[in-house]
């Protein structure tokens, strides 16, 4: 997590059936960046639950670039990251995943939960309630391969088909693309 983004790195594993053999480290990592578009560039960030461990990063030989005796934390909290909207991050301890699923879950319109728990504001909700086409079309367009994995494609769709309605709005062709990859993806498992 850095001030501006979160940053998840999934590296496959190296064996020598599917390292090169002069260069192991040749195998490209996938990279997923999360940037909440307009946000503040530069909240407030405060460790909580502080945990036993610390860690230090000797960077190089120059003892001045070395960094020693840093406590480390099982959540950070990026505070008003839009104005009345702070956001949690989690340690890998439990579903590594959740940071990412909350912003994309909340990023899609499923907001209530943290309407109702008093964690966004209703103003906030209606934002992220209208955001929903665009996050929405984009997910579909360049992440198709995050849904049924970090957001609910059936959750998602009966979202936006409710929004559009609500608005009297006609069904944009990616929400067809959005049906398409659900079923695909129930078919493929099964329907689990």
């Amino acid at each position: 997590m850095t001030s501006t983004e979160a940053v998840l790195v999934l590296r496959e594993s190296v064996t020598p059936t599917t390292a090169d053999a002069e260069d192991p480290q040749a195998i490209e990592p996938a990279v997923l960046r999360v940037q909440l578009v307009g946000a503040n560039p530069d909240p407030q960030v405060v460790g909580l639950d502080e945990l036993s461990g610390i860690v230090n990063y000797f960077v190089d030989n120059d003892r001045q670039n070395w960094r020693t005796n840093i406590p480390t934390y099982a959540r950070v909290q990026y505070q008003d990251v839009y104005p009345g909207v702070d956001l949690l991050g989690t340690t890998g301890i439990g579903d590594p995943y959740l940071p990412f699923r909350e912003v994309l879950g909340l990023l899609t319109g499923d907001v209530e939960a943290k309407l109702a728990q008093g964690a966004i504001t209703q103003q906030n909700a209606g934002r992220l309630r209208d955001f929903l086409r665009v996050s929405g079309r984009a997910l579909v367009e360049y992440g198709p391969d995050l849904i049924d994995i970090f957001v609910p494609g059936g959750a998602l769709a009966t979202r936006v088909g409710a929004r559009l309605a609500a608005r009297g709005a006609k069904r944009t062709g990616w929400l067809d693309r959005l049906e398409e990859l659900t079923e695909q993806k129930a078919a493929a498992s099964g329907g689990l």
